[in-house]
């Protein structure tokens, strides 16, 4: 066991305190779990405020300004396109 800690190089630390970890999360092991269970169900509430709760109280803001195609900007990136396909396939 002591070859495997010093290839790690983890002699500084005792090897009676690595020995303890399990030890004392098995000892807190509910409380714990009571503690995660609590921030689960706090996250959780926070989720289903926030995406289903809230989306109904505030309607989405509708924007009045619509897209235009603009038939002539259209027609210039066509032509510019076709001019250099024209001077590529020339070369």
């Amino acid at each position: 066991m002591k070859s495997v800690f010093n290839k790690l190089n983890i002699s500084d630390i005792e090897i009676g305190k690595i020995k303890k970890i399990p030890e004392i999360l098995g000892f807190y092991a509910f409380p714990i779990i009571l503690i995660l269970i609590l921030l689960n169900l706090i996250l959780g509430e926070f989720l289903l405020y926030k995406y289903a709760i809230l989306v109904k109280i505030e309607e989405p803001k509708i924007v009045e300004n619509t897209i235009k195609f603009e038939y002539s900007a259209y027609q210039k990136v066509l032509e510019e396109w076709r001019a250099r396909e024209q001077k590529y396939n020339r070369i």
